[in-house]
């Protein structure tokens, strides 16, 4: 019984990470695709920080403005605070929160090496590279957004926002918002 009941648990998780893994794969084919056309080359690990950050800050704002509405009463703390299921805003997006924290701090560097076209091992005395986050999907799975940037030297480099939405079922580049260069 204990055998049937964990092949049915891995069957249930292979089939739910199949479903998101190619949601992912065709967004991280998409921005990959982007960098490779001006021959950069794509680390082989995820940099989720600056998306981590993001998250948090619009999760902060969100829960200020539910403390604001409380008053100056600050004895009572609002379910609402610590709800990490909530809504947030992110870039004019609504995305649920919890859910994408947690593929963001949990998504293992080893998801991103099938998604590359070149080796990186192979290529990585190359310049310029660049550097991905995984995809932020929206709560609708519409719409999502990939943090990047790449480098080519000490004082080269430009870093941004790819923006991505599914019509017809795929998903295409919407635009890419630049965030700085060097």
């Amino acid at each position: 019984m204990k055998k049937l009941f964990i092949i049915i648990l891995i069957l249930c998780y292979s089939v739910s990470f199949a479903q998101d893994n190619s949601e992912f794969k065709e967004i991280l084919g998409l921005v990959i695709e982007q960098f490779e056309k001006e021959s950069i080359i794509v680390y082989s690990k995820f940099e989720n920080s600056e998306i981590l950050e993001e998250l948090e800050r619009n999760k902060s704002v969100h829960d200020s403005k539910i403390l604001d509405s409380l008053g100056t009463d600050f004895g009572i703390v609002s379910p609402k605070v610590l709800d990490d299921t909530v809504t947030i805003n992110m870039d004019k997006m609504r995305v649920i929160y919890s859910e994408q924290k947690e593929l963001v701090t949990k998504t293992s560097n080893k998801k991103l090496n099938r998604f590359l076209k070149r080796k990186f091992e192979k290529n990585r005395k190359i310049r310029p590279l660049a550097f991905i986050s995984f995809p932020i999907l929206s709560a609708d799975k519409k719409e999502a957004i990939v943090y990047g940037y790449y480098v080519c030297g000490n004082l080269c480099g430009e870093g941004g926002t790819f923006y991505l939405e599914k019509e017809n079922n795929e998903w295409r580049l919407r635009r890419y918002l630049s965030r700085w260069i060097s």
